[in-house]
């Protein structure tokens, strides 16, 4: 693959194939070769890439966790944040369920609301807890979402979680000191 000017003064990306016709003592006696313009490949390439950088760049600075999982509950997706908080790196988490990663009343609160997202094929908020890293109960803001694959139909579920543990630590405070007085 190269790329070469065109009389235009654009730039093409080229790919050449080619195989020798051979004399019998094995030498070359010439070649027999194709070159193809490959240039809109090239851009829908770049273009997918920029896109994958740019939905990095979004997920990193997101306030929360964010992932991405397949029908059948099987991470395909995580962001720091989330594989910080499910203690889990990414090669470790992808390609895991629930199941695999956390006790059963965790893993079930999930995967309850992963059918209800791709049943109903939108958004369900909730929310959910999960012991973190720091072995604190967490309470997230969770909003999850069926993503249609190539056929419109929900392929996937997406979720973001926003941590909700200190509002609710404050709520619980001040019922409890209303109720003393």
């Amino acid at each position: 693959e190269y790329r070469v000017l065109h009389s235009n003064g654009d730039w093409r990306w080229m790919k050449v194939r080619a195989v020798p016709l051979l004399n019998p003592d094995g030498s070359v006696r010439e070649w027999v070769g194709m070159n193809s313009d490959i240039s809109e490949r090239k851009q829908a390439e770049e273009s997918r890439r920029e896109s994958e950088e740019r939905f990095t760049k979004f997920m990193r600075h997101l306030p929360g966790l964010a992932w991405i999982k397949d029908e059948d509950g099987r991470y395909v997706y995580a962001n720091d944040a989330a594989q910080e908080a499910f203690r889990t790196k990414r090669a470790d988490l992808y390609g895991k369920s629930d199941d695999e990663l956390f006790p059963p009343e965790t893993a079930a609160q999930f995967k309850s609301n992963d059918r209800q997202a791709l049943e109903s094929e939108s958004s369900v908020q909730t929310i959910e807890t999960l012991e973190y890293a720091d072995a604190v109960v967490h309470h997230s803001i969770v909003n999850k979402f069926a993503i249609p694959g190539a056929t419109g139909k929900a392929a996937l579920v997406g979720g973001i979680a926003i941590d909700i543990t200190d509002l609710k630590q404050t709520e619980e405070e001040l019922g409890h000191s209303e109720e003393r007085y």
